[in-house]
């Protein structure tokens, strides 16, 4: 997975995620989004994703919410990793071949910002040579 820092997104990728730090108001989002996160219980617990449709700029965008924790809590490092693996672990496979990472909601610092990127490659990390057999929807299609 090649990581790639850009200060707006190309508008060819169709996912965007944004991390959310725990209690924190979902500003910026379409209504149905913050609405449809509420409804499903979403908080931004670490870990904790949510994800939905929206029209943005005419396009059909589908955005996911990470979970980062408490701002500041204790394992805020960790809980940032886990925010970063659970995008990957839910759009590893996914047929996205990109995602745009908005890391300027959550006041993240420059380590907890490389504490999401670490738990985003990390957990895309597979060793599938010797898997002969991986039909196309189990091959990872995540790539930047």
């Amino acid at each position: 997975m090649q990581i790639i820092f850009t200060s707006t997104p190309p508008s060819t990728v169709r996912l965007h995620a944004r991390v959310v730090n725990q209690g924190a108001a979902l500003t910026g989002l379409d209504a149905a989004l913050v609405e449809g996160a509420a409804a499903s219980r979403f908080s931004g617990r670490a870990g904790q994703v949510f994800e939905g449709f929206a029209s943005v700029e005419g396009a059909v965008k589908r955005i996911a919410l990470a979970g980062a924790g408490e701002a500041d809590g204790a394992d805020r490092r960790l809980d940032c990793e886990r925010a970063g693996a659970a995008l990957t672990a839910k759009y590893l496979v996914s047929t996205e071949r990109a995602m745009a990472l908005d890391l300027g909601q959550a006041g993240l610092s420059a380590d907890t910002a490389a504490a999401v990127l670490l738990g985003l490659r990390l957990r895309g990390w597979r060793h599938d040579k010797y898997r002969t057999k991986l039909s196309a929807e189990k091959r990872p299609s995540l790539e930047t």
